[in-house]
Parts: C-alpha cells; sequence; structure tokens
C-alpha cells in the first residue's frame, strides 16, 4: 500500500504525543513493507509554493512543503486571513500524480491548503484524519478559554478574538518554519534559553495585542475568527474518513461538523508493551500515598484545581499523602514535590515515585498518553471525565471522576489506601493498546475505505 502522512515534521524539530505517534505508525507501516512518505509544511519565503524531496529519514522518503500555511503550534492566531490563503493546486496535483498514493493520512490541519485535499480527491486519492486536537475549530487547539473554562460558545468569534490576543504575529510563526530554526532546534541550542525567550515573547506580545489599541472595533476582528472556522470546516469536507482517537474527540467534532464516516480507535505508542513490570503496590492502611501528577502547569491540565483539592484534604486533617509533580517546576513542600521537566527515556524511573496517577484535566483531551503509560506499568489511574483515555478505563467506571467530585474521591482514597492495591490488581488492558495491534487496526480502516466499506 502507498500511504503519505501529513504531520508537522521530523523529530526532533517537531516533539510531543502527535510526532510520536505518526513516526511509530510511520516506522511500523515501513516495517511492514508499506511504500511510505512524509509531507509536512517548510519554510514560507517569498518564492513561489513548491513541494521538494528532502534527504531520507530512516529509509522513509521525506517531501517539504515550501510556502505552505504558517504552523502556529499552540500559540494561536493573530491574523486570521494568513491562516486562509489558497495554495496552487497545480502543485498538489501534480504531486498526486507523480506519487500515485492509496492513501492520504492527515495528522493536523496545521498547515494545510484546502487544495492539498481537493487535489487528493481529484487523484483518487482516500483522505484520513486522525484527531490529535481541535484545531480548525480551535485556533488554540484545545478548546480552553481566556477563562479558563472549555470553550463552549466561541460567540461569533469574539472569545477568539479575546484568546488569540498574545498570539504571536504571522511573521513570528514564519521564522519558526525556516530551515534554520530547523536546525538550531535540532542541536538544542535553544534549550538552554527556552525559559527566557519565553518571558521576552509574552512581554512583547502583551504591548502589541490589540487590548493596546482604545476604542477598538472587536466585531471586525471577530469576524474573521469566523471566516476562520468555516475555511477548516469545509477542509473537513473533504476527508473520508474520521479516525477519532476516543469518544470525547468524536463527541466534540461532532458538534462543529457532521462526520460522515468515522472509527473510534484509541491511539497508542512504540512504548506501549507488554514488558514484565514488577511494580507490586503494598499500600497499608496507614500508608502514605505517592499521588503523581504527569504534565504541564497549565490551566487546562488541572494541576492548579488538584493543587487546590489537596490543599483543601491538608487543612481537613489528612496528611498521609505526597504529591509528585513531573513536567513543570515550582515551589516544593512537605506535601508537593516538583520534579522539573524530563527525559522520556527516564519514564519508569518516575513512575517508581509514583502510587496512583492523577489525570485532572479539565479540557476536553482527545486522549493522554501518560494514564496509558501508567496502567501498562501496573501503576492505577483516575482520570477526569473530561479526557478521552477514560474509554480504557469502562472496566471499572470508579476511576473516572468529575473534577467538582474531587477533593471527595481524595480523601476516600487516603481513608482506605488499600484499595489503589485493588485497583491495581484489576487492570484490564485490551490487546489494541499494543503498537503492533494498534497498526493492524489502522490497516483495516484504510482497507475500509479503499474497498468503500461503511465504518462505524
Amino acid at each position: 500500500m502507498k500511504i503519505i502522512h501529513y504531520t508537522l515534521g521530523n523529530p526532533p524539530f517537531r516533539s510531543g504525543g502527535l510526532t510520536k505517534y505518526a513516526y511509530d505508525l510511520i516506522s511500523k507501516q515501513c516495517d511492514d513493507g508499506n511504500d511510505i512518505s512524509i509531507l509536512f509544511p517548510g519554510a514560507i519565503n517569498r518564492s513561489k509554493m513548491f513541494i521538494k524531496k528532502n534527504k531520507s529519514y530512516k529509509k522513509i522518503k521525506v517531501y517539504e512543503i515550501l510556502n505552505p500555511l504558517p504552523v502556529p503550534v499552540m500559540r494561536g492566531i493573530k491574523a486570521p486571513k494568513d491562516f486562509m490563503k489558497s495554495g496552487n493546486i497545480s502543485v498538489y496535483n501534480d504531486f498526486f500524480s507523480l506519487m500515485k498514493p492509496d492513501i492520504l493520512h492527515i495528522h493536523t490541519l496545521m498547515g494545510v491548503h484546502e487544495e492539498l485535499l481537493i487535489a487528493a480527491k481529484r487523484n483518487n486519492v482516500k483522505v484520513i484524519f486522525t484527531s490529535h486536537d481541535y484545531f480548525g475549530i480551535c485556533p488554540k487547539v484545545n478548546l480552553f478559554n481566556y477563562e479558563d473554562k472549555v470553550c463552549e460558545d466561541f460567540n461569533d468569534g469574539l472569545s477568539c478574538v479575546k484568546c488569540n490576543k498574545n498570539a504571536p504575529s504571522t511573521k513570528k510563526i514564519q521564522r519558526t518554519q525556516s530551515k534554520t530554526y530547523r536546525l538550531i532546534k535540532s542541536l538544542k541550542i535553544l534549550d538552554r534559553y527556552k525559559s527566557k525567550l519565553k518571558l521576552l515573547y509574552s512581554k512583547k506580545f502583551v504591548i502589541n495585542n490589540i487590548n493596546s489599541k482604545h476604542n477598538i472595533d472587536y466585531t471586525k476582528y471577530a469576524v474573521e475568527y469566523v471566516h476562520l472556522r468555516e475555511y477548516y470546516k469545509k477542509l473537513l469536507s473533504n476527508v473520508d474518513v474520521f479516525h477519532f482517537n476516543s469518544t470525547t474527540a468524536r463527541d466534540v467534532y461532532s458538534k462543529y461538523i457532521n462526520p460522515s464516516k468515522s472509527k473510534i480507535i484509541p491511539v497508542t505508542n512504540s512504548d506501549i508493551s507488554k514488558k514484565p513490570w514488577n511494580n507490586y503496590l503494598n499500600l497499608m492502611i496507614n500508608s502514605k500515598v505517592k499521588f503523581g501528577f504527569i504534565g504541564p502547569k497549565g490551566d487546562f491540565k488541572g494541576l492548579p484545581i488538584l493543587l487546590k483539592n489537596l490543599q483543601n484534604v491538608l487543612e481537613r486533617g489528612y496528611n498521609n499523602w505526597e504529591l509528585n509533580i513531573f513536567g513543570c517546576s515550582g515551589e516544593s513542600t512537605e506535601n508537593v514535590k516538583y520534579h522539573g521537566n524530563f527525559d522520556p527515556k527516564d519514564i519508569d524511573t518516575i513512575f517508581e515515585n509514583i502510587d496512583l496517577l492523577v489525570v485532572p484535566s479539565i479540557w476536553k483531551e482527545t486522549f493522554g498518553f501518560t494514564g496509558l503509560e501508567a496502567l501498562v506499568r501496573g501503576i492505577p489511574v483516575v482520570i477526569s471525565e473530561n479526557v478521552g483515555m477514560k474509554d480504557i478505563l469502562e472496566y471499572n467506571k470508579k476511576l473516572i471522576f468529575r473534577i467538582n467530585d474531587l477533593e471527595e474521591l481524595i480523601i476516600s482514597i487516603l481513608k482506605d489506601p488499600t484499595k489503589i492495591n485493588d485497583w491495581a490488581a484489576g487492570i484490564q488492558l485490551s490487546e489494541e493498546i499494543y503498537f503492533d495491534n494498534h497498526s493492524l487496526e489502522i490497516k483495516k480502516l484504510y482497507e475500509e475505505v479503499l474497498n468503500n466499506n461503511e465504518t462505524n
């Protein structure tokens, strides 16, 4: 089978769950004898749009779109018009005519011209879209608004104006797509200056945001965000099959579009394996519980809510706990320990410091890999009802909580820590979460769309 994967770019320039999943799938499909190519949005300059072949990545052909649309990642969009410009459909037609792929598998809408999908349809290439986030519906990808709440109504674009007021300019975004920037990032030169750069940019954005202007007509800006959402909804109408990675992702997308064909297949990655983890929990009734949180500080991930609930628990006299936080920095206390950023290769060591992983996300998280990484190591998880990975925990719905119930859940655990042992012993994992089986499910999805079979 000939498959083109459209993704953000090669590691280490791009990282995160989306990139990890896409490249694990690409590598597996290549190993299985498929003809695989990667297409990604590259540099933007003043020349014409074209597609060039780059150096192969681990024997996989790589193609770069020169002068695609900008790629904002999670930084937001200040000038929507710059993200709706037309691409040269002849370039895409020629590309598909040359490559003759069976499948175009899209992992993100960032940088995508509508003409890419139109040309795919004209050349009888089937289009699969995997729902890693909500970009296209939401310029900041997570539908989490400026009030630190789930965005249920973008108020005809006015909410987008407020959410994106500190977004970088299009030129700043374009610079991060340059070949020079990719080289610098691949050499990890920026790592030592990352925090300073964030501080510098945040100050600049506040100074230059639209709120610095007086008597501004917000509706003028709002309508541009309405047009932007309509642009991406029209683009998604060219998708043949939606691969939703959870019921959460399906339900959110279905509020905005009508996916005629779709299938829910939980995502995973090559690190999820059947290794014999010797991690037997033996908590006693008076044990000190080691809660764990893995992720950034952002409100959307729920760390502030978790900390607030634990403080309430402490004030109610429950002190038999500690919270180990990995992935961000802060001021540690007797009960709360910040461990900072970590290397993914140290994940086993991290879980040795956790009895129970808490995933308190407030945003409608499409999946949530950290929960799966805990379960395969024998570490139980309690998870917010907002997180897509809750589908994996259907065997014990007591592990799925509403945010408003988190404090009482924590107290019930601290009253009897032995229940964590029972949750660990009762972990049930489907064979589909292991990557070899997952890649077979994706293969079946491809075959279904190529054979015009109906999906669920």
